[in-house]
C-alpha cells in the first residue's frame, strides 16, 4: 500500500508526502488479524526518504498520514 499526499498553502504547492509499506501483508487473513497487523512504512517528502514509522493497519489512513507528518515536522521538512 501506498499513500500520496498534495500539500498546499493557499495556491502554493509546498510538498508531496509519500508514504509506502515496506513489507508484505496478507490480506486473507480476515478482518480481525488484517486489523491487528503492525507493519513498518517508509515516509518521504518530495521524493526524500525522511524516516520509517511502524503502523497498525487498523489504525487506518489517516492515522498513517498523521505519523509521516510528524516525521516530517520533526526533520524540519528542509
Amino acid at each position: 500500500m501506498s499513500l500520496w499526499a498534495q500539500v498546499y498553502i493557499n495556491a502554493e504547492r509546498v510538498g508531496l508526502i509519500e508514504v509506502q509499506r515496506d513489507e508484505h501483508l496478507d490480506l486473507t487473513g480476515g478482518r480481525a488479524q488484517l486489523d491487528a497487523a503492525v507493519c513498518s512504512y517508509t515516509a518521504r517528502l518530495d521524493c526524500r526518504e525522511i524516516g520509517k514509522v511502524r503502523h497498525r493497519y487498523g489504525d487506518r489512513a489517516w492515522r498513517l498520514l498523521a505519523e509521516a507528518c510528524d516525521l516530517i515536522a520533526r526533520d524540519g521538512g528542509h
